[in-house]
């Protein structure tokens, strides 16, 4: 009975490390799927309240970026592609956003330099694919409520960390204490 006891400790064990190794391996390559995406979208900016008249075309939007971009932020550029996102709004009073194709990084970073110098209520920003934005809400969340409590914060974006007073996290600790947290809550409130 004690060596059957022994045997399955042993395989509970290896069963342990072996399910440690490849939660490390998940969690990086989790990290290099987002920076693929945030990648593929480097040359790429989002443009709010544009406003839009009906059945406007790809290429009327690409004039409106070229306006936008040469008139209120003073910028040689000829925007390359442009699109609106989205279905367009029945009713036509919420303007969709723009995605604007930069050629090169350079240019990109140009108008995000100058981004505040934009009309009132027209707001560039850079293209994040959904899964950055949720990493990036996770730990600007974390960042708030660490701060509140007057802690001393910085946020790594390259490695997707957080340091609250000196210790680092990185996102996936951050998330799944929130979704323990979060099981927890249900489990009590039953």
């Amino acid at each position: 009975m004690e060596k059957k006891h022994k045997d399955l400790q042993d395989k509970v064990e290896v069963l342990e490390s072996a399910n440690s190794k490849l939660t490390k391996e998940l969690v990086g390559t989790k990290d290099q799927v987002l920076r693929l995406q945030e990648h593929i979208n480097a040359n790429y900016l989002i443009i709010n309240g544009v406003k839009e008249h009906v059945g406007e075309t790809n290429e009327e939007a690409a004039l409106k970026v070229d306006e936008i971009i040469g008139e209120d932020l003073n910028l040689p550029y000829n925007c390359s592609s442009a699109r609106r996102l989205g279905k367009p709004s029945p009713d036509n009073n919420r303007p969709r956003p723009i995605r604007a194709y930069f050629l090169s990084q350079t240019d990109r970073f140009a108008v995000l330099a100058t981004k505040k110098k934009t009309k009132e209520g027209v707001f560039i920003g850079p293209d994040y694919p959904i899964s950055v934005r949720k990493v990036r809400k996770v730990l600007l969340d974390k960042k708030k409520e660490a701060e509140k409590q007057k802690c001393r914060v910085n946020i790594l974006w390259s490695t997707y960390e957080i340091i609250i007073d000196g210790l680092k996290y990185h996102w996936t600790e951050i998330q799944n204490s929130e979704d323990t947290n979060n099981r927890m809550e249900v489990v009590d409130s039953q």
